[in-house]
């Protein structure tokens, strides 16, 4: 937004929402961090909306996302002997950064797809690699999934509140919306 919206201009927005005449974006990453870093309590007090399960349905997924790439780590360690060494941290390099592209508002990785495609191929890989695989995969779902509660989220928020939309106009882009 250009602009700060003044309530009645909320009101307006809400209505083209309602109508799919405007749409609000708003980045993954800073939708994630809103969840991580505020507390439920503050928002609470800012907005009048409580958002205790939500925060923690991120928090959780981002916990579990990270434990499977843990755990996909370990695994890799005592299957490969005397090449852990190298692919303990190929594999994590690769995740992380998997894991950063897959994440902004925008990107291409449709994550279900990607997920059921590797599942279908863990079938046909060699046993040592099934395991590492799969917790690889699924911490990258867990954490894809953690973003997009957490912007699904957010919009719900924005939507529901006036005051969560002055707190986070800075980040948010309304598309479709004649200001």
């Amino acid at each position: 937004m250009t602009t700060p919206l003044n309530r009645s201009d909320y009101d307006a927005l809400l209505d083209d929402l309602q109508a799919d005449r405007a749409q609000l974006q708003i980045s993954r990453n800073v939708a994630r961090r809103f969840f991580t870093h505020v507390s439920p309590g503050n928002i609470h007090s800012v907005t009048g909306q409580y958002v205790v399960i939500q925060h923690l349905l991120v928090i959780a997924s981002l916990v579990a996302g990270v434990l499977c790439a843990a755990a996909s780590l370990l695994v890799v360690y005592l299957e490969f002997d005397t090449m852990a060494f190298l692919a303990v941290p190929l594999t994590g390099i690769l995740w992380t950064v998997i894991a950063g592209f897959s994440n902004e508002l925008g990107g291409t990785w449709d994550t279900l797809s990607m997920y059921l495609v590797s599942l279908v191929l863990i079938w046909f890989l060699p046993t040592g690699y099934i395991l590492p695989v799969f917790f690889f995969v699924t911490g990258l779902l867990l954490y894809r999934a953690a973003h997009l509660l957490a912007a699904y989220f957010l919009k719900k928020l924005v939507i529901g509140s006036f005051e969560a939309f002055e707190m986070l106009e800075q980040h948010i882009t309304v598309v479709g919306h004649a200001d």
